[in-house]
Order: structure tokens, then C-alpha cells, then sequence
């Protein structure tokens, strides 16, 4: 097994929860789109990667029994305190998506929000595969949540530094603007950003790291031959068709026994 996810893709965003939940706050569509699908295919649920529950409670609100697993403690510390503020059960499991055993099988295993990218290698994804497969029941799907690669992103100049995005700072400071640079790498399909937080032109946090970038037809094979079969392929949160110009691959998949 290769080494755990706590070295460049242990992002510092995600040991302060607070300023990476108020960074995602708008994000919604997800979260309506997850709950659609475990209506269609059933709990119990698995999300993966679930970081402070900002999907796991609503799932668990709408009725759904929900476990949790992430590799962050400090997300998931933040994620129970806000379940017990919701008034939800959850049982939150910290262990690495690429080597976990629950010793039960779920109805719906989601892996949401672009979490794919942090793996790397084949290897990687071919560990992850094995652990979901045998915790999905016979009648069990996969739901990966994944963007759709834009070529032109990846061509910027190394040293050009963009706004990312702005939000309100948890903490009330004012506004947060998040200054991007990327440096892609082609051989390995990994694309290195760096990030600060700044808040009055200061850096109050910065981040690096590296997401793998995964093409349409290049991830169709991969799970295709890690023993899944792609029932669909979204291109959006709304479950429109797939095209060229689809922001999202959102796909479900169940295995073949």
C-alpha cells in the first residue's frame, strides 16, 4: 500500500474546517443531487472522502442512514460538532479511502466533489476500487463526483496568479480572496496549485497540492476494468446528458460479480 494521504495532498485547507466549509458554502447543487440518487438507489449510504459533512447530514436529515469516512480528523471533528448541533447520528469512520474495512455493505457508496483527484497513481485508484466494490451490496452503486478536465486551464503561465474565489472569512476578518497559481504536469497528469488566503492583500493560510486529472473516456476504462459497469454518466448536478461542454462527469456504476 502506498503511503498515506498526508504528505503534499493533505491540504492545509483541510486542517481549518471552518474557513473550508465557509469556502464552500454555496455549494448546494451537490448536496440536492446526492440526496436524489440515495432515494433512487437506497441506504444504507457510505460517503467517502466526506470531510465536515457538509453532504453526510443532509443525507442523514433526509432520512437516510449515513456512515462517514474521511482521512482528516480534523474535519471529522468539525463535522460531528455540527451534526450534534443538527441533532443527527452519524458514525464517522477515519481511515484512508484506498484501505478500509467496515465489515458491512452499502446500498450507495458516494464519492463526491472532485475527491477523486487525490489519487495519483493506478495504484491508487485500483486500491479504492477494491475497497468499494466489496462494500457495495449485489444491487449497490458507486457514484463518483468528478469535473470534467478544461485543456485550457491547464496551459496558463506557471507564474500568472489568479483569483480563485472570494468569501466571507469564518472567523469575520472580512473578505477572503484565494490567489491561485498552477504548474501542470503532463507525463504525470497532475495538476500542482498553490493557494493563499488573503484577507487586506495578508496570506492568512496557504495550501499546495496535487490532483490528478482524469479525461472522460480515460476514466470510463478505468472503471471499466477495475470490475464496475457505467449504468450513467451526468454531465451536471441536474442529471443532463454528458456532452464536450459538460461541466461535471457524474457517474454511477455498479459492480459486476
Amino acid at each position: 500500500m502506498n503511503e498515506k494521504l498526508n504528505g503534499p495532498d493533505y491540504n492545509e485547507i483541510y486542517s481549518d474546517p471552518e474557513q473550508y466549509d465557509a469556502k464552500y458554502a454555496e455549494l448546494v447543487d451537490d448536496i440536492d443531487n446526492a440526496i436524489r440518487l440515495a432515494e433512487r438507489y437506497g441506504g444504507p449510504v457510505l460517503e467517502v472522502a466526506c470531510g465536515t459533512g457538509r453532504i453526510t447530514i443532509p443525507l442523514v436529515k433526509a432520512g437516510f442512514e449515513v456512515v462517514g469516512l474521511d482521512l482528516s480528523p480534523e474535519m471529522m471533528g468539525h463535522g460531528k460538532s455540527k451534526a450534534k448541533e443538527a441533532g443527527v447520528s452519524i458514525e464517522w469512520v477515519e481511515g484512508d479511502l484506498r484501505d478500509f474495512d467496515l465489515g458491512r455493505r452499502f446500498n450507495t457508496i458516494i464519492f463526491p466533489f472532485n475527491s477523486l483527484g487525490h489519487l495519483h497513481t493506478l495504484e491508487d485508484l485500483e486500491a479504492f476500487m477494491r475497497c468499494a466494490k466489496a462494500h457495495l451490496t449485489d444491487e449497490g452503486r458507486l457514484v463518483i463526483d468528478y469535473f470534467n478536465p478544461d485543456p485550457n486551464y491547464f496551459i496558463r503561465d506557471p507564474e500568472e496568479v489568479q483569483v480563485q474565489v472570494e468569501f466571507p472569512d469564518a472567523y469575520g476578518r472580512g473578505t477572503v480572496k484565494v490567489m491561485e497559481r498552477i504548474h501542470y504536469d503532463r507525463a504525470r497528469q497532475i495538476n500542482n496549485v498553490d493557494w493563499s488566503f488573503e484577507i487586506e492583500g495578508e496570506s492568512v493560510l496557504t495550501d499546495s497540492f496535487g490532483m490528478r486529472t482524469y479525461y472522460p473516456l480515460e476514466l470510463d476504462a478505468l472503471i471499466k476494468y477495475n470490475g464496475f459497469e457505467i449504468e450513467e454518466k451526468y454531465g451536471d448536478y441536474d442529471q443532463g446528458d454528458f456532452t464536450s461542454d459538460s461541466p461535471k462527469q457524474v457517474i454511477v456504476c455498479r459492480p459486476r460479480r
